[in-house]
């Protein structure tokens, strides 16, 4: 699973720079990254993940840190990803319940990336929140579920699956 996740945040990322080099609207490359950047959870997650790599593989240590590493982030790189540089706090906040999303900051990861959660929905909708794990994926949990994971007490659902499919029988949490 670590290949897996190191697989597809390199991919991202490597579809990011490609597109740096691409032919504009036509690009395969940058259409992948607009598809894997269709909300804030998801651009937020996969800017942490960015982070971590071009960071010695650690997390922002805060929301003003992470802010900045994103405003210093080349706007090229930023614009598959529809971010906007100049309107980095909209970016903080969700879609779909209109409130700032609750971040964990300082999460290590190593050279073949992490299935951590790290991007949590405030709100959410008729009592789920969204999740954004630093492996690509998002999931709608219930309140019990969020406070296991927002207290750094699992994983993504996919890294479990692909443990207990590879023979590794550990919880995950």
């Amino acid at each position: 699973m670590k290949n897996l996740v190191l697989l597809s945040v390199v991919s991202v990322l490597g579809f990011t720079v490609l597109s740096l080099f691409g032919c504009g609207d036509a690009n395969p490359e940058a259409s992948a990254v607009t598809s894997a950047n269709k909300t804030n959870l998801q651009r937020l997650a996969n800017l942490y993940g960015l982070h971590q790599l071009q960071n010695k593989y650690e997390g922002p240590a805060d929301e003003a840190a992470f802010k900045e590493f994103i405003k210093n982030t080349d706007p090229r790189m930023l614009e598959p990803m529809g971010v906007d540089p100049g309107a980095v706090d909209e970016l903080f906040v969700s879609e779909r319940d209109g409130e700032p999303f609750n971040i964990r900051y300082n999460i290590t990861s190593g050279p073949r990336g992490s299935s951590e959660p790290a991007v949590f929905e405030a709100t959410g909708k008729n009592g789920k929140r969204m999740v954004g794990f630093l492996n690509m994926v998002q999931q709608e949990v219930d309140s019990s579920e969020y406070e296991r994971l927002m207290a750094g007490k699992g994983s993504s659902p996919a890294a479990a699956s692909s443990s207990r499919k590879s023979g590794d029988d550990r919880s995950g949490g």
